[in-house]
């Protein structure tokens, strides 16, 4: 009844009596939680304070979960909190590798970009063929205007899985470098992918 009247939070303390009580599958409650903690971080997603203080209550074994902190950096993300988005991702992806959240990377301006760039270099050395991970290298190394390193990522990330993101980026960085008609293909590569996407 409380999953159909989306009151989640009330679905998050009936969960937790079915549990203590095994009313429930383990599986089918974790799955449901992880949907729970999903609606509420989207619902907490336009208040910085309301959503920190939220994803704190959050247990950590949930805040791991890759679809729970995938939104959980993207509500970080869309606040412009770098810095918390970072740490969201980096703890899930040390207790388990997720390409979308490495593709997340990119996405967080931190106060401490060369550490954030540091840590990324570090998981490239066993997932060198991730494209996403690759392409928020790329992203990571133009805030840092270390604009060779830059596009030889976006061209490995591009030369491992084609992109509209990975093309659009790489345009930028060409254009902006005055590079024209290396940037006008890009753009026109990008424009073909999102058709296709």
């Amino acid at each position: 009844m409380q999953l159909r009247l989306n009151n989640w939070e009330q679905v998050l303390v009936l969960l937790q009596q079915l549990e203590k009580y095994d009313g429930m599958e383990s599986w089918q409650a974790r799955e449901i939680r992880h949907q729970a903690h999903q609606h509420l971080l989207l619902r907490h997603g336009s208040d910085l304070n309301a959503l920190m203080a939220y994803w704190k209550k959050v247990p950590e074994e949930d805040r791991l979960n890759g679809r729970v902190a995938l939104m959980g950096a993207e509500a970080f993300i869309k606040l412009g909190a770098g810095n918390q988005a970072q740490e969201v991702l980096e703890m899930s992806l040390t207790k388990q590798w997720n390409s979308e959240l490495a593709a997340k990377l990119g996405d967080c301006h931190s106060t401490n970009p060369h550490k954030q760039l540091q840590q990324a270099e570090h998981w490239l050395l066993s997932h060198e063929g991730d494209a996403n991970l690759l392409l928020s290298l790329g992203k990571m190394c133009i805030r840092l205007s270390l604009w060779g390193k830059a596009q030889s990522y976006l061209e490995a990330s591009i030369s491992v899985a084609p992109s509209a993101e990975a093309h659009l980026t790489l345009a930028r960085l060409l254009e902006s470098r005055g590079e024209s008609d290396a940037a006008n293909r890009h753009y026109r590569l990008s424009v073909e992918f999102c058709r296709a996407e």
